[in-house]
């Protein structure tokens, strides 16, 4: 049974309350979806958000470090440490590091990095603004500022297990699809066995075809038709595509309403999506759209 949350709170770090606020619904958020929090003795002292106090530097305030809490984590163990603090000189802009990996140590690392440490951050807020975040046991999505309005307002993060061609959960690895309040967009695939050469490296396009046009500088938004398309994100393995996920995908921004859920069939089966508009400003590999009435982001909302 999955879990999804829209919050709205404000995004800065000028009071330890509006720090705790935030850091707090980001950790709740996760918490919620089923992931299991390591303890202090598996992970090291983690962030209590209770006392913890607003960064005042570009600085993390402290960590949390999570787990997979499926039958799949026997086989293909999946831990990511969440970072809470600012990436800016006086602290002033919020920021998350992510990293994951294949263990934890007592102090908190993950040795077996299978991807670097993540930055991620938005522009700060005075005003509450609209988050959306959805997941279970072996996924997670969190979009941050959603609609923020300009290409590094917003971040979004999104990890669930690999795929079969039949949309069935294997103990491959995790599909990791990101933008992280900047221009250009991440992905990776991270595969059972640590740090090892079948961790694919970063891309800055997505594996997303979507029709462009560029005839007089004009873009292609969508081919008008009956239906609204939708196109997955596919992760490379050594060159080849992976069976998409089902965590994420992308549309033409004028052809959904952010915030109405919609249903669709992905590998045969229902699902419920939620449009969140331009939280993206992706850069797919077919159409680097980044406009707000362009690309946006369609994500798993059960």
């Amino acid at each position: 049974m999955g879990y999804t949350v829209k919050t709205d709170f404000v995004l800065n770090n000028s009071t330890n309350t509006i720090f705790r606020t935030w850091g707090q619904a980001v950790t709740d958020a996760i918490a919620n979806c089923g992931w299991a929090q390591c303890t202090d003795v598996e992970a090291g002292t983690q962030i209590n958000w209770t006392t913890v106090a607003a960064p005042t530097a570009a600085t993390s305030q402290g960590y949390n470090v999570w787990k997979m809490a499926d039958a799949l984590q026997s086989e293909c163990p999946i831990y990511m440490k969440i970072e809470y603090g600012s990436d800016t000189v006086g602290g002033t802009l919020p920021t998350v590091w992510l990293t994951v990996g294949n263990t934890v140590n007592a102090s908190g690392g993950i040795p077996s990095a299978n991807t670097p440490r993540i930055a991620l951050s938005g522009a700060q807020n005075t005003a509450s603004k609209i988050s959306y975040s959805s997941g279970d046991t072996n996924r997670w999505i969190f979009a941050w500022n959603a609609g923020g309005g300009r290409y590094h307002d917003s971040w979004y993060w999104a990890i669930e297990r690999t795929v079969n061609n039949s949309g069935g959960l294997t103990n491959t690895g995790v599909l990791i699809t990101l933008n992280a309040g900047g221009i250009g967009s991440g992905y990776k695939q991270v595969f059972k066995g640590g740090a090892s050469a079948n961790a694919t490296a970063w891309e800055t396009t997505l594996g997303a075809l979507m029709p462009q046009s560029n005839t007089g500088g004009s873009w292609l938004r969508g081919v008008p038709t009956e239906r609204t398309s939708v196109y997955p994100i596919y992760h490379t393995q050594g060159g080849a595509f992976e069976p998409h996920g089902l965590n994420v995908f992308l549309y033409h921004n004028h052809e959904l309403t952010a915030g109405i859920p919609l249903t669709m069939s992905v590998y045969g089966a229902a699902h419920t999506y939620m449009p969140v508009g331009n939280v993206t400003f992706i850069y797919p590999a077919s159409a680097r759209e980044v406009s707000p009435t362009r690309s946006a982001l369609l994500v798993r909302w059960e």
